[in-house]
């Protein structure tokens, strides 16, 4: 999961894959506020996902990313939705 992940978040920031890894901070791709607030939607529906306020404000890294959505789409998140 997070291969594929990487590769979404360098095309979305227009970035080489290379250049990304799971430890790479949001603040270092996005030039705006609202380009992190857009790349979460994107993610929501990529990934088909919903974040909280409370997982938003944890999330600071692409790894931090992949955590949440690996953790989302267990079985206790099928069961929940």
């Amino acid at each position: 999961m997070g291969i594929n992940f990487l590769d979404f978040a360098a095309e979305y920031f227009n970035v080489p894959r290379r250049t990304i890894s799971r430890k790479t901070k949001l603040q270092s791709l996005a030039r705006y506020h609202h380009d992190l607030i857009n790349f979460s939607f994107e993610v929501e529906k990529f990934y088909a996902v919903e974040f909280d306020t409370d997982e938003m404000s944890k999330i600071r890294t692409l790894g931090d990313y992949i955590t949440v959505i690996e953790e989302k789409s267990g079985p206790a998140y099928q069961k929940a939705a």
